[in-house]
Protein backbone atom coordinates (compact mmCIF):
# COMPACT_ATOMS: atom_id res chain seq x y z
CA UNK A 1 0.00 0.00 0.00
CA UNK A 2 1.36 3.40 -1.03
CA UNK A 3 0.33 5.19 2.19
CA UNK A 4 0.86 3.60 5.58
CA UNK A 5 -0.50 6.48 7.70
CA UNK A 6 -3.70 8.47 7.24
CA UNK A 7 -3.57 11.64 9.36
CA UNK A 8 -6.94 13.31 9.84
CA UNK A 9 -8.02 16.57 11.41
CA UNK A 10 -11.33 16.52 13.29
CA UNK A 11 -13.36 19.75 13.42
CA UNK A 12 -14.26 21.00 9.97
CA UNK A 13 -12.76 17.88 8.37
CA UNK A 14 -13.75 14.47 9.76
CA UNK A 15 -16.61 15.91 11.82
CA UNK A 16 -19.61 17.62 10.26
CA UNK A 17 -20.90 21.01 11.38
CA UNK A 18 -22.78 19.33 14.23
CA UNK A 19 -19.54 17.80 15.53
CA UNK A 20 -20.51 14.27 14.48
CA UNK A 21 -18.49 11.71 12.50
CA UNK A 22 -20.68 10.15 9.81
CA UNK A 23 -20.95 6.44 9.09
CA UNK A 24 -19.19 6.70 5.71
CA UNK A 25 -16.16 8.33 7.33
CA UNK A 26 -16.03 5.58 9.96
CA UNK A 27 -16.24 2.87 7.29
CA UNK A 28 -13.45 4.56 5.30
CA UNK A 29 -11.16 4.64 8.35
CA UNK A 30 -11.86 1.03 9.22
CA UNK A 31 -11.26 0.01 5.59
CA UNK A 32 -7.89 1.77 5.67
CA UNK A 33 -6.99 -0.11 8.84
CA UNK A 34 -8.02 -3.44 7.30
CA UNK A 35 -5.57 -2.75 4.48
CA UNK A 36 -2.82 -2.43 7.09
CA UNK A 37 -2.77 1.35 7.47
CA UNK A 38 -2.56 3.36 10.68
CA UNK A 39 -5.12 6.09 11.43
CA UNK A 40 -3.68 9.10 13.25
CA UNK A 41 -6.13 11.68 14.59
CA UNK A 42 -4.42 15.10 14.63
CA UNK A 43 -6.50 17.71 16.44
CA UNK A 44 -6.40 20.87 18.49
CA UNK A 45 -8.66 19.06 20.96
CA UNK A 46 -7.32 17.37 24.08
CA UNK A 47 -6.87 13.63 24.44
CA UNK A 48 -10.10 12.87 26.33
CA UNK A 49 -12.20 14.81 23.82
CA UNK A 50 -10.69 12.88 20.90
CA UNK A 51 -11.20 9.54 22.63
CA UNK A 52 -14.82 10.46 23.36
CA UNK A 53 -15.55 11.03 19.67
CA UNK A 54 -14.28 7.61 18.60
CA UNK A 55 -15.45 5.59 21.62
CA UNK A 56 -17.56 2.66 20.47
CA UNK A 57 -16.98 3.54 16.81
CA UNK A 58 -13.41 2.68 15.89
CA UNK A 59 -10.46 1.23 17.80
CA UNK A 60 -6.70 1.14 17.32
CA UNK A 61 -6.23 4.84 16.52
CA UNK A 62 -3.16 6.91 17.32
CA UNK A 63 -3.63 10.44 18.66
CA UNK A 64 -1.83 13.73 18.12
CA UNK A 65 -3.64 16.16 20.43
CA UNK A 66 -3.49 19.87 21.19
CA UNK A 67 -1.86 20.79 17.86
CA UNK A 68 1.02 18.38 18.33
CA UNK A 69 1.81 18.95 22.00
CA UNK A 70 1.19 15.32 22.96
CA UNK A 71 0.97 12.03 21.09
CA UNK A 72 -0.29 8.56 21.99
CA UNK A 73 0.24 5.42 19.95
CA UNK A 74 -2.48 2.89 19.12
CA UNK A 75 -1.84 1.15 22.45
CA UNK A 76 -2.67 4.36 24.33
CA UNK A 77 0.99 4.84 25.33
CA UNK A 78 2.35 8.37 25.54
CA UNK A 79 5.05 8.83 22.88
CA UNK A 80 6.00 12.42 23.69
CA UNK A 81 4.73 15.55 25.38
CA UNK A 82 5.86 19.15 24.78
CA UNK A 83 4.37 21.60 27.31
CA UNK A 84 4.65 25.35 27.17
CA UNK A 85 6.98 27.06 29.61
CA UNK A 86 4.75 28.44 32.36
CA UNK A 87 6.71 31.71 32.25
CA UNK A 88 5.63 32.19 28.64
CA UNK A 89 2.00 31.46 29.55
CA UNK A 90 2.14 34.10 32.29
CA UNK A 91 3.66 36.61 29.84
CA UNK A 92 0.72 36.06 27.49
CA UNK A 93 -1.81 36.46 30.32
CA UNK A 94 -0.17 39.69 31.49
CA UNK A 95 -0.21 41.03 27.94
CA UNK A 96 -3.92 40.28 27.63
CA UNK A 97 -4.75 41.72 31.03
CA UNK A 98 -3.00 44.95 30.15
CA UNK A 99 -4.48 45.53 26.69
CA UNK A 100 -7.70 43.45 26.55
CA UNK A 101 -8.69 42.71 30.15
CA UNK A 102 -12.12 41.26 29.30
CA UNK A 103 -11.03 38.95 26.48
CA UNK A 104 -11.64 35.23 26.88
CA UNK A 105 -8.77 32.77 27.02
CA UNK A 106 -8.19 29.30 28.39
CA UNK A 107 -5.28 26.94 28.76
CA UNK A 108 -5.30 23.19 28.30
CA UNK A 109 -3.52 20.34 30.04
CA UNK A 110 -3.79 16.71 28.89
CA UNK A 111 -7.45 16.25 29.80
CA UNK A 112 -8.63 19.51 31.34
CA UNK A 113 -9.43 23.06 30.24
CA UNK A 114 -8.97 25.98 32.66
CA UNK A 115 -10.48 29.46 32.34
CA UNK A 116 -11.61 32.33 34.56
CA UNK A 117 -15.13 32.43 33.07
CA UNK A 118 -17.31 30.77 30.42
CA UNK A 119 -17.09 32.35 26.98
CA UNK A 120 -20.12 33.40 24.92
CA UNK A 121 -19.73 30.57 22.42
CA UNK A 122 -19.85 27.91 25.15
CA UNK A 123 -22.73 29.73 26.87
CA UNK A 124 -24.76 29.39 23.67
CA UNK A 125 -23.86 25.69 23.39
CA UNK A 126 -24.95 25.09 27.00
CA UNK A 127 -28.14 27.10 26.56
CA UNK A 128 -29.11 25.22 23.41
CA UNK A 129 -28.15 21.84 24.92
CA UNK A 130 -25.48 21.27 22.25
CA UNK A 131 -23.29 20.25 25.18
CA UNK A 132 -24.56 19.24 28.61
CA UNK A 133 -23.46 20.91 31.84
CA UNK A 134 -22.12 17.56 33.06
CA UNK A 135 -20.08 17.05 29.90
CA UNK A 136 -18.78 20.63 29.95
CA UNK A 137 -17.72 20.83 33.59
CA UNK A 138 -16.22 17.33 33.62
CA UNK A 139 -13.44 18.65 31.39
CA UNK A 140 -13.60 22.40 32.08
CA UNK A 141 -12.62 24.01 35.39
CA UNK A 142 -13.39 27.65 36.24
CA UNK A 143 -10.63 29.26 38.33
CA UNK A 144 -10.42 32.66 40.03
CA UNK A 145 -6.94 33.75 38.95
CA UNK A 146 -5.02 32.04 36.14
CA UNK A 147 -1.58 33.29 37.15
CA UNK A 148 -2.03 32.35 40.80
CA UNK A 149 -3.28 28.92 39.76
CA UNK A 150 -0.30 28.32 37.46
CA UNK A 151 2.22 29.50 40.07
CA UNK A 152 0.79 27.27 42.81
CA UNK A 153 0.46 24.11 40.75
CA UNK A 154 2.92 22.24 38.59
CA UNK A 155 0.47 21.67 35.73
CA UNK A 156 1.79 20.94 32.24
CA UNK A 157 0.12 23.47 29.97
CA UNK A 158 0.10 22.16 26.42
CA UNK A 159 -1.97 24.77 24.58
CA UNK A 160 -3.25 28.29 25.23
CA UNK A 161 -6.31 29.53 23.30
CA UNK A 162 -7.54 33.10 22.89
CA UNK A 163 -11.08 33.51 21.52
CA UNK A 164 -12.79 36.61 20.19
CA UNK A 165 -15.15 37.28 17.29
CA UNK A 166 -13.38 40.61 16.51
CA UNK A 167 -10.73 39.74 13.92
CA UNK A 168 -8.99 43.11 14.31
CA UNK A 169 -8.44 42.46 18.02
CA UNK A 170 -7.03 39.00 17.28
CA UNK A 171 -4.68 40.41 14.63
CA UNK A 172 -3.48 43.03 17.09
CA UNK A 173 -2.80 40.33 19.70
CA UNK A 174 -0.89 38.27 17.12
CA UNK A 175 1.34 41.26 16.44
CA UNK A 176 1.97 41.68 20.16
CA UNK A 177 2.82 37.99 20.54
CA UNK A 178 5.49 38.13 17.83
CA UNK A 179 7.96 39.41 20.42
CA UNK A 180 7.72 36.13 22.35
CA UNK A 181 10.33 33.86 20.79
CA UNK A 182 9.47 30.57 22.51
CA UNK A 183 5.87 30.12 21.32
CA UNK A 184 4.18 28.90 18.14
CA UNK A 185 1.03 30.65 16.91
CA UNK A 186 -1.71 29.33 14.62
CA UNK A 187 -5.51 29.10 14.46
CA UNK A 188 -8.20 26.50 13.89
CA UNK A 189 -11.05 29.00 13.51
CA UNK A 190 -11.26 32.58 12.28
CA UNK A 191 -12.17 33.63 15.81
CA UNK A 192 -9.26 32.09 17.73
CA UNK A 193 -5.52 32.11 18.34
CA UNK A 194 -3.85 28.87 19.42
CA UNK A 195 -0.47 28.96 21.17
CA UNK A 196 1.90 26.05 21.70
CA UNK A 197 5.57 25.68 22.52
CA UNK A 198 7.96 26.83 19.77
CA UNK A 199 8.44 24.09 17.20
CA UNK A 200 5.26 22.27 18.24
CA UNK A 201 2.79 21.70 15.43
CA UNK A 202 0.90 18.84 13.82
CA UNK A 203 3.57 18.33 11.16
CA UNK A 204 6.43 17.82 13.61
CA UNK A 205 4.25 15.60 15.78
CA UNK A 206 3.28 13.45 12.81
CA UNK A 207 6.96 13.10 11.91
CA UNK A 208 7.80 11.86 15.43
CA UNK A 209 4.85 9.47 15.51
CA UNK A 210 5.73 8.06 12.08
CA UNK A 211 9.29 7.48 13.31
CA UNK A 212 7.85 5.62 16.31
CA UNK A 213 6.27 3.19 13.85
CA UNK A 214 9.54 3.02 11.85
CA UNK A 215 7.89 4.97 9.03
CA UNK A 216 8.49 8.41 7.51
CA UNK A 217 6.44 11.38 6.33
CA UNK A 218 6.73 9.94 2.84
CA UNK A 219 4.37 7.20 4.06
CA UNK A 220 1.76 9.77 5.17
CA UNK A 221 -1.33 11.21 3.57
CA UNK A 222 -3.09 13.93 5.56
CA UNK A 223 -6.26 16.00 5.41
CA UNK A 224 -7.38 19.18 7.17
CA UNK A 225 -9.29 22.44 6.84
CA UNK A 226 -7.55 25.10 8.98
CA UNK A 227 -4.16 26.73 9.26
CA UNK A 228 -3.25 24.62 12.28
CA UNK A 229 -3.15 21.77 9.71
CA UNK A 230 -0.72 23.59 7.39
CA UNK A 231 2.54 22.03 8.61
CA UNK A 232 0.95 18.58 8.55
CA UNK A 233 -0.16 18.99 4.93
CA UNK A 234 3.19 20.48 3.89
CA UNK A 235 5.24 17.65 5.40
CA UNK A 236 3.09 14.71 4.27
CA UNK A 237 3.67 12.97 0.96
CA UNK A 238 0.17 14.11 -0.01
CA UNK A 239 -1.58 16.95 1.80
CA UNK A 240 -5.30 17.39 1.21
CA UNK A 241 -7.54 20.34 2.03
CA UNK A 242 -11.30 19.99 2.32
CA UNK A 243 -13.61 21.97 0.07
CA UNK A 244 -14.60 24.09 3.09
CA UNK A 245 -10.96 24.76 4.08
CA UNK A 246 -9.37 28.19 4.46
CA UNK A 247 -8.20 29.53 1.10
CA UNK A 248 -4.64 29.86 2.39
CA UNK A 249 -4.60 26.15 3.22
CA UNK A 250 -5.98 25.21 -0.19
CA UNK A 251 -2.99 26.92 -1.79
CA UNK A 252 -0.66 24.69 0.26
CA UNK A 253 -2.51 21.44 -0.46
CA UNK A 254 -1.75 18.93 -3.22
CA UNK A 255 -5.45 18.29 -3.63
CA UNK A 256 -8.74 19.94 -2.63
CA UNK A 257 -11.71 17.65 -2.09
CA UNK A 258 -14.91 17.96 -4.08
CA UNK A 259 -16.90 17.34 -0.90
CA UNK A 260 -16.93 19.37 2.29
CA UNK A 261 -16.90 18.15 5.90
CA UNK A 262 -20.66 17.55 5.79
CA UNK A 263 -20.34 15.07 2.93
CA UNK A 264 -17.91 12.29 3.95
CA UNK A 265 -14.58 13.66 2.69
CA UNK A 266 -12.74 10.59 3.98
CA UNK A 267 -14.73 8.33 1.68
CA UNK A 268 -13.71 10.56 -1.24
CA UNK A 269 -9.98 10.41 -0.50
CA UNK A 270 -10.15 6.68 0.29
CA UNK A 271 -11.43 5.89 -3.19
CA UNK A 272 -9.25 8.48 -4.91
CA UNK A 273 -5.91 7.85 -3.16
CA UNK A 274 -5.98 4.59 -1.20
CA UNK A 275 -7.52 1.93 -3.47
Amino acid sequence: MKYKILAIDLDGTTLNDKGIICEKNIISLMSFQRLGGKVVVCSGRNVSSIKGIFKGKINDISIVALNGSIALNNKNEEIFISPLNNRDVIKVINLLRKKYPTIYYHFLCEDMVFSEFINDIDKRKLKNNIISCKEYFTSHKIINNSIAYIEKRSCRILKFDICNENIFILNDIKNELKDLEDIEICNSEIWNIEITKKGVNKGEALKKLARHYKLSLNDCISIGNSMNDAKMLEKSRVGIATRNAEEQLKRIANYVTENDNNNSVLEEIFYKFII
